[in-house]
């Protein structure tokens, strides 16, 4: 079951969409004694570094020039790498083989690069997700950003399941509250290959989340062709955040007693409309769609406007009370 599961997750381009020749490649080891191939790339003056974790079916090659472009604007610099089974590197594609890439990509910045940690920043697309949910859970970084995140293989296929099956795979919805860091989440509202609802749900149990991107009329595989522009204005909002932010424990230890005196603000000042809304409905004559009707010896008067309430209930107009606005 585990064998045909894998092969039906994983989609890797036949063949690689490479050479060696193309770009400079470092091959890694993995504890899993497999090699993998990654790239750095380098922008003068860049104080920030991205750990990249591309998605499903696109390798290292299909990567390579769309973080040469975002680097550029970002003024960036990024390591870049193939899940095992992937493009060059060798063995057969695996969650356990993912894990085991980015932990050594993650080595390879704090040892080789000599990147510190709170200069990391880890980026996953799509399928990328699981493994840089999975660096940031057990690593220290700066700041995680995904885009087109799912919260399980299972749930992909199955958007309105609840639990967890015992053979699911990249369970991130499980390992999301874990994270430390700032987490920006960017996801489309119309993907129709990992429901808008992954990134949502992932959003709700981020421990600290800043406000995210919800892209009304984005897909999954359109983002950055019709979306570049306005992702890479959040992006840029998104460093700017995050330079400001404490590092490591303080980070989390400095950011909750604030956190909580905000949300607490936030409920208080949003009781005070509800009041307010409420004391002026009573106040209101029966004109303007207003019924009125008695219960329990008490006068309600029930607000009609049915436009106003399908779009209280669009789900991706929501947002956490207690997301950080950058």
């Amino acid at each position: 079951m585990g064998a045909f599961y894998s092969h039906l997750v994983f989609r890797p381009p036949v063949p690689p969409s490479y050479t060696q020749e193309d770009f400079p490649i470092t091959w890694i080891e993995t504890k899993q004694n497999t090699v993998f191939p990654c790239t750095f790339i380098e922008e003068s003056n860049a104080y920030f570094t991205l750990l990249f974790s591309h998605g499903n079916g696109e390798d290292l090659g299909n990567a390579v020039g769309y973080l040469r472009q975002l680097c550029r604007v970002l003024n960036v610099n990024a390591l870049a790498y193939d899940y095992t089974g992937y493009g060059l590197a060798t063995g057969k594609p695996s969650e356990e083989g993912c894990y085991a890439n980015v932990e050594a990509a993650y080595l390879h910045l704090i040892n080789e690069r000599n990147i510190p940690p709170e200069r990391i920043i880890v980026f996953g697309r799509s399928l990328g997700s699981a493994p840089s949910i999975h660096i940031a859970c057990l690593k220290p970084v700066r700041g995680l950003i995904l885009v087109s995140p799912l919260s399980s293989c299972i749930r992909v296929v199955r958007p309105k399941l609840h639990v967890t099956l015992p053979f699911d795979m990249f369970v991130n919805i499980h390992k999301i509250s874990l994270v430390r860091c700032p987490v920006l989440i960017v996801h489309g509202c119309r993907d129709q290959v990992v429901p808008f609802s992954h990134g949502l749900d992932l959003y709700k149990r981020c421990r600290v989340a800043v406000d995210p991107l919800w892209i009304a009329d984005g897909g999954h595989n359109n983002l950055e062709l019709y979306h570049r522009e306005e992702m890479v204005e959040r992006y840029k909002q998104f460093l700017d955040y995050i330079i400001k932010c404490p590092f490591g424990g303080a980070q989390v230890e400095q950011g909750a007693s604030p956190w909580k005196r905000l949300w607490r603000k936030e409920k208080e000042k949003q009781t005070k409309k509800q009041h307010e809304e409420g004391s002026a409905i009573l106040n209101s004559s029966v004109e303007g769609g207003v019924s009125e009707r008695r219960k329990m010896g008490r006068v309600e008067r029930v607000a009609v406007d049915q436009s106003l309430q399908r779009n209280s209930k669009r789900y991706f107009h929501f947002r956490r009370k207690n997301s950080r606005t950058i």
